[in-house]
């Protein structure tokens, strides 16, 4: 699986591209339609764009992955290679890590961004709040998959859903 996230002048968005064994390949777009004031970047574009695929790949059952990015700070954040700066960047850490437990074996690698550019206009059209080509998987997010947690609450991760198909 590929994963991507991109922050734009006009929103920010992430996509995804499952890959089977047998190379069949589903696009999966996320806009991220954050409320205002909600903290957004091209790192928490990237996590959801990573957070997403990994519940779209719990939702369908998978139970083992092997995940691709482009962001060699994300996947060392969430290989755990560098310690978070940023209380936001911690939780979305802390995200990953709960949703990790769905399956049995997992595996996130960086590769160059030439090699991560087969669903790049997926990304950029999400990003740019543009009708996405047949046969994409779309959502739209309007809160964070992850927040730092307020003095005395915390947060829950929702259950992994599956994507919604976009004729």
């Amino acid at each position: 699986m590929h994963f991507d996230g991109a922050f734009s002048g006009k929103g920010a968005g992430a996509r995804v591209v499952l890959l089977s064994p047998t190379k069949d390949k589903l696009y999966y777009a996320v806009q991220l339609c954050f409320q205002c004031g909600e903290k957004v970047s091209n790192n928490i574009a990237e996590y959801e764009g990573l957070i997403a695929s990994l519940k779209a790949a719990a939702a369908l059952g998978i139970k083992r992955l092997t995940i691709k990015g482009d962001s060699q700070l994300l996947v060392n954040f969430s290989n755990k290679g560098y310690k978070p700066k940023d209380e936001h960047m911690a939780a979305y850490i802390e995200a990953v890590g709960k949703i990790e437990k769905h399956f049995l074996g997992l595996e996130l690698e960086h590769v160059p961004r030439s090699a991560n550019k087969e669903a790049d206009d997926v990304t950029r059209r999400a990003s740019r709040r543009e009708p996405q080509n047949p046969g994409v998987f779309e959502e739209r997010l309007f809160k964070s998959s992850a927040a730092p947690p307020i003095v005395g609450t915390s947060y829950r991760l929702h259950q992994p859903r599956a994507p919604r198909f976009v004729a």
